[in-house]
């Protein structure tokens, strides 16, 4: 569990204690009054503003780890993209890192890279360049593109601004079963993310 989230609740109790010691302290001087700063005669100790505050605080803070991680925890991102761009060229193949925190035997990752033109729905886009299949690992792991010439021939000519996309894809999905982005969605893809950048 996130130190973050112990810490709303060390506050909660440091207040609680506090509101109960000052309540305690009401109670001693009372001896018959009725009005005293602070808080009333009679008031529950765990009513005390701060209490409530530090408690709204904690609720804040814990409302969406329990979301994420027992109500829908298919919310909470296991994948992500840590980096892309160009892998010791002038070889044919390009990078990305994906920071991964859990893995499914049921899933795997594929990185893909191209020249957008603009001529079609970038979902119909073909001349995908395709990492392989890879195994999902915990930590850093690196997908290797390797472009075809067609591509290559594409940066010599000066194109640039190239897009790339990280997808989970299950484990029977094999890069030739799909060509462009839409028939890899409708295989059972998901999208992680994607971007643009160099070359």
């Amino acid at each position: 569990m996130d130190l973050q989230l112990l810490i709303p609740i060390l506050a909660l109790a440091v207040a609680g204690y506090s509101a109960y010691l000052q309540r305690k302290q009401v109670n001693l001087m009372t001896a018959g009054q009725e009005d005293l700063p602070g808080i009333a005669v009679g008031q529950s100790w765990w009513k005390a503003p701060t209490v409530i505050a530090v408690f709204l605080l904690a609720l804040l803070a814990w409302i969406p780890w329990l979301w994420t991680t027992v109500v829908s925890p298919q919310f909470r991102p296991y994948v992500a993209i840590a980096s892309w761009g160009v892998f010791n060229l002038p070889a044919s193949q390009l990078e990305m890192v994906a920071a991964v925190t859990k893995t499914k035997e049921t899933e795997k990752l594929v990185a893909i890279a191209l020249h957008y033109k603009g001529e079609v729905d970038i979902l119909d886009a073909g001349d995908l360049q395709k990492s392989s299949i890879y195994d999902m690992r915990v930590g850093a792991q690196m997908l290797l593109i390797h472009f075809d010439d067609k591509f290559a021939n594409e940066l010599v000519q000066g194109m640039h601004g190239t897009s790339y996309f990280l997808l989970i894809v299950p484990s029977s999905v094999r890069p030739d079963d799909f060509s462009t982005l839409r028939q890899a969605f409708s295989h059972g893809a998901k999208l992680v993310g994607g971007g643009s950048g160099p070359p």
